[in-house]
């Protein structure tokens, strides 16, 4: 089973700049009422949601808390993947590829870097969004990188 080594991650600073992190450790003492108080940043929340969340019930992210379920075999579609936490969580538990598609250069670079570290070939990256229709769209950037939402579509009618 794939495990990401000793809880490093490429992410980025609030800048946009690429850094090497070991989320891991930074975790240690993560609590929701620390994160709301800007105590650890969102890549520290997705990290503890994807690989540390198991108390009350949660069995981990969201996904899996509401319902989607990945088993053995599957092959995963991980729209809007940011920095690739979703997808080794999705190998971890069975995926047997996970298709990664992260429009923001700055996020991919980072999903590039880690599929680099997590050395495995089932998360495959791809640099664009999915949507119903081809062509473009702009997307707005937040001034703070930390945050993992990473932009939002500037207009569904473009």
């Amino acid at each position: 089973m794939l495990v990401p080594k000793h809880g490093v991650f490429y992410t980025l600073d609030k800048y946009g700049n690429q850094v090497l992190r070991n989320l891991k450790e930074e975790n240690k003492n993560f609590n929701h009422e620390g994160f709301y108080l800007g105590h650890f940043d969102s890549y520290n929340y997705l990290y503890y949601e994807n690989f540390e969340c198991y108390h009350n019930e949660a069995q981990g992210s969201d996904y899996f808390r509401t319902g989607c379920k990945i088993e053995e075999g599957m092959k995963v579609l991980d729209l809007g993947a940011n920095i690739g936490l979703f997808a080794l969580s999705a190998i971890q538990k069975g995926a047997l590829k996970v298709y990664c598609f992260e429009p923001i250069r700055a996020t991919y670079q980072c999903l590039v870097a880690n599929c680099s570290i997590f050395d495995d070939t089932r998360i495959q990256p791809y640099n664009f969004g999915i949507s119903d229709r081809t062509g473009s769209m702009k997307f707005g950037i937040p001034k703070d990188w930390t945050h993992n939402g990473g932009g939002q579509m500037s207009s569904l009618t473009n």
